[in-house]
């Protein structure tokens, strides 16, 4: 789940200065597709935007999830 709202202010979030909408919201929001890609006995989540352009791959750290790029991912896709 993400918790990001990628700049948009929600009715919450406008009555109060400090109040924030944090929600969560689903992969799908800000992604097209998500597979899994098994290499060995490892299993790994991808997340894909888009069929066309330039392709990034963006790696997170530890303790964090693919989903750590999503409000990134919907800034720079056309």
């Amino acid at each position: 789940m993400i918790y990001c709202r990628c700049g948009a202010h929600s009715k919450s979030a406008q009555r109060g200065r400090h109040s924030r909408d944090l929600s969560p919201l689903q992969w799908d929001a800000f992604f097209d597709k998500k597979i899994f890609v098994d290499v060995g006995e490892d299993k790994f989540c991808v997340y894909l935007k888009g069929d066309n352009g330039p392709v990034f791959y963006l790696l997170h750290g530890g303790g964090y999830s693919g989903l750590t790029w999503a409000c990134f991912t919907v800034r720079i896709s056309f």
